[in-house]
């Protein structure tokens, strides 16, 4: 498909910000879960430890509908990583300058009690490690009331347009991507799935042709009937693993 330029702005004609998405990745399969949001990420104890016991609090933007991944215990590798990107399942996570770890922790579908780590720890990986670093930026489009869509013509020009069909666009401090919202029942076509930052805030659909925002009610932690049952019925979030939309994974 062709490459798209997206800008936003909280006023038509101030603070824009320009997104170009070479080879967009698109997702479509009946074999594969939702796409989600991984709004929160809770465990008990006032630091994360090897051996804690997380919690994933996630949205279904297709039902719009919240559930949670628990007793996931969380390892020595990831309790004090960095999130940074995410495809098929798997989510790569930074633990310092010269190690990268790809797991499946956050993969609703992956084992509870044992899921899969890899570990690359390559000297050489410094460059590449700073690279995704840099390139995972936290944006936030909690105040965004416009998005412009350009798309990338044959001849390299740039057409704006309010038509791209059946698919949505997930944007977010990952990499964007996009589905086919006939693949994907409950999701709105030719739409914008945008998110804030930090917990409940901001995240929603915008509608590229009527060029109106809708946002989703996020759903409160004193909702969560797991939270009485914690220690004094206080939980900590893992601040670096979230907001963070996380595309379709093979069932």
């Amino acid at each position: 498909m062709s490459s798209l330029l997206l800008s936003l702005s909280s006023r038509p004609s101030l603070r824009k910000l320009a997104l170009r998405c070479h080879t967009l990745r698109v997702f479509s399969s009946s074999t594969t879960t939702n796409p989600y949001l991984m709004y929160s990420v809770t465990y008990c104890g006032e630091y994360p430890e090897a051996g804690a016991i997380t919690k994933l609090r996630m949205f279904d933007p297709a039902k719009e509908d919240y559930f949670t991944v628990g007793d996931k215990p969380l390892s020595k590798e990831l309790a004090k990583s960095r999130l940074v990107g995410s495809s098929h399942g798997w989510g790569v996570f930074i633990s310092s300058r010269d190690s990268i770890l790809i797991s499946d922790y956050c993969n609703p579908s992956s084992s509870k009690s044992n899921p899969k780590m890899i570990p690359l720890y390559v000297q050489s990986l410094s460059r590449y490690v700073k690279s995704l670093m840099l390139r995972s930026v936290k944006f936030n489009f909690g105040g965004t009331k416009l998005f412009m869509v350009f798309r990338e013509e044959e001849d390299m020009n740039m057409c704006y347009t309010e038509d791209i069909g059946d698919l949505c666009i997930f944007l977010g401090n990952n990499e964007p991507f996009c589905v086919k919202a006939s693949s994907f029942p409950g999701l709105n076509p030719n739409s914008i799935y945008f998110l804030g930052e930090g917990y409940g805030e901001g995240y929603g659909v915008y509608d590229i042709a009527t060029r109106t925002p809708r946002s989703f009610n996020p759903k409160s932690f004193s909702a969560f009937s797991d939270i009485a049952d914690s220690p004094n019925g206080k939980v900590y979030v893992l601040p670096d693993w979230v907001p963070h939309w996380i595309p379709p994974s093979p069932l």
